[in-house]
């Protein structure tokens, strides 16, 4: 857990932009665009526990 508080930590604007970015094309291109979103938390989790270590710092040597 303390991995993915760390990546928010660090990237939660980017994550609130791929949110509404989605939802941006979901509601004016196609209802498509909503797997986008719901993809987000899957990625968020791999991402958080590659880049950081179970004490939630940030693993410099990948």
């Amino acid at each position: 857990m303390r991995q993915i508080k760390s990546l928010l930590r660090d990237t939660w604007f980017m994550w609130c932009f791929f949110a509404a970015f989605s939802i941006f094309l979901a509601v004016t291109q196609s209802w498509i665009f909503y797997l986008a979103l719901a993809l987000l938390p899957f990625s968020m989790a791999y991402f958080a526990f590659m880049r950081y270590d179970d004490q939630g710092n940030y693993r410099a040597d990948l």
